[in-house]
């Protein structure tokens, strides 16, 4: 006995879905909780949060002609990490520029804490889990974080 086209493409869509689902859905920040400098950001989405990484984009990095950014030659100013058991997103704490939380050691700079966000430089904040699906753009104007629009590295 044959199986039908209609039990075949079921069989299909409902393989694809499992598969879907075993999937780690990388964190999103979802916002920087305030527009005073030092920022502080907030995560959501599924998965599992790791690490955060905040990169100064120099000068020379920004759009010259339309070429797609180059995140490599971005410069770490500031990396912290999650200690022990991975955690998701929502249950990450509110996390403040410069300011390690309980429970994260911070990996850049290796002493101290790290450089003041200055005015007029261009910022990017990475949550990481696997691969980045959200990240913030922002700078300082006038003593105060503005965050960019996605677009504003190509």
């Amino acid at each position: 006995m044959k199986p039908s086209k209609l039990k075949i493409i079921g069989l299909f869509f409902i393989i694809v879905t499992m598969l879907s689902a075993c999937e780690d859905i990388p964190p999103s920040i979802i916002a920087v909780m305030n527009n005073t400098n030092p920022p502080s950001f907030t995560f959501n989405g599924e998965g599992y949060f790791e690490d955060l990484l905040i990169l100064e984009v120099p000068p020379e990095n920004l759009d010259q002609d339309n070429s797609r950014h180059d995140f490599n030659k971005d410069i770490v100013i500031w990396q912290i990490r999650k200690m022990g058991q991975r955690i998701k997103p929502k249950e990450c704490p509110r996390i403040s520029y410069g300011i390690v939380p309980s429970g994260f050691v911070q990996e850049i700079p290796d002493k101290g804490s790290p450089p003041t966000l200055s005015e007029g430089k261009i910022y990017v904040a990475v949550p990481r889990g696997s691969v980045p699906r959200k990240i913030v753009i922002f700078t300082v104007r006038n003593g105060k974080v503005v965050e960019l629009p996605d677009n504003f590295l190509p």
